[in-house]
């Protein structure tokens, strides 16, 4: 991470919070290292996070090229109540990043995908390999979630195998 790395006695590669840590071999407190982690990074630089927020609406004016962007922020409040807040933005620039936690994962189209008998999963979705014990699977992607699912496959997955648009160097994950 920028200015301030992972702690130096962690894996090279942290499993997702997908990993069924009850029957895994890494870590059962990692995930929660992890998160606990992530809090530590925005506080110590003093990074505004916003989590549970939904963008409801998005437009640039195209003279200034500003984005105007309009987000409710959904907080618990001191009763434990859900408490929304609607916060208008005008910003320069605009990062998607839908990943992990995303409602609406992008699922890429392919042909012969209408006629496919099997499941299609997007990793955002997958729980556990244990529920597909015994089944052949196809994992497409080696980006994080690809290569956690594809750890966690190999012990109990009857036959798997992973799909990629490059060669990748994986090492150190056996």
């Amino acid at each position: 991470m920028p200015y301030l790395p992972f702690p130096g006695t962690w894996p090279e590669f942290c499993p997702s919070e997908k990993v069924d840590h009850s029957r895994s071999f890494l870590s059962p407190s990692l995930y929660f290292q992890l998160a606990d982690w992530f809090e530590y990074y925005t506080n110590i630089l003093e990074l505004n996070v916003w989590v549970s927020s939904t963008i409801s609406s998005l437009w640039q004016d195209p003279t200034s090229k500003k984005w105007h962007v309009t987000i409710i922020r959904r907080k618990t409040g001191p009763n434990g109540q859900v408490l929304e807040q609607e916060r208008r933005l005008l910003v320069k620039h605009v990062i998607f990043c839908t990943g992990m936690g995303s409602p609406n994962p992008p699922i890429p189209s392919f042909s012969g995908m209408d006629t496919f008998k099997g499941q299609i999963l997007h990793s955002g979705n997958y729980k556990r390999a244990l529920d597909y014990q015994g089944k052949k699977v196809v994992i497409i992607g080696a980006g994080t979630s690809g290569m956690s699912s594809m750890l966690t496959s190999l012990m109990f997955i009857h036959e798997s195998a992973m799909l990629t648009d490059s060669p990748r160097h994986l090492h150190g994950l056996l």
